[in-house]
């Protein structure tokens, strides 16, 4: 008679400690499900500002490229082709490097797809600056220029499209 009144007191006992067991391990997945909802908001974060200084910056460069060969020009008559050029190719150079910063400083902290498709417009854009300081004699020359707006407008549209993608990942 005696056993059959500690079963009850044993079962609950042992509840309670299972209850306890059960009650810390919860705490401590919700710990660390709190810790890899942290971090991965800072990174969301971090990769959102990177991706908005990236494209403001893509689009001046894309802009001040554009600005290089122009369908339409407006030229001051005072001024020299070669004084004319060497301003353009400054204006392009300070937005490049100002780009190029924060490309490759941010390199490691957004997708390696953005990665290589900036890349590919940076070729484009080396390209048409180089193609700018040649002399207009070649037939393509306006072509040329065309083109590779129309490369980097592309390559644009599909930046556009992976940062979405990945900002829809995230997110």
């Amino acid at each position: 008679m005696d056993f059959i009144f500690w079963i009850p007191i044993i079962i609950s006992i042992i509840t309670l400690f299972w209850n306890l067991w059960q009650q810390r391990s919860i705490e401590s997945l919700k710990s660390k499900n709190e810790k890899a909802t942290l971090i991965h908001k800072i990174q969301f974060e971090k990769e959102f500002d990177i991706y908005k200084d990236l494209w403001s910056s893509l689009i001046d460069l894309k802009r001040i490229t554009e600005s290089l060969r122009p369908e339409l020009d407006h030229v001051d008559i005072n001024q020299s082709d070669a004084e004319r050029k060497r301003e353009r190719l400054e204006k392009l150079d300070e937005i490049f490097i100002k780009f190029l910063n924060s490309f490759e400083k941010n390199k490691p902290f957004y997708s390696e797809k953005v990665y290589l498709e900036l890349s590919e417009i940076i070729k484009i854009v080396k390209t048409e600056a180089f193609e700018f300081q040649k002399k207009r004699e070649n037939i393509d020359y306006w072509d040329e220029a065309k083109s590779n707006i129309k490369k980097i407008t592309l390559l644009l549209d599909k930046t556009s499209d992976i940062i979405r993608n990945r900002i829809g990942l995230i997110s």
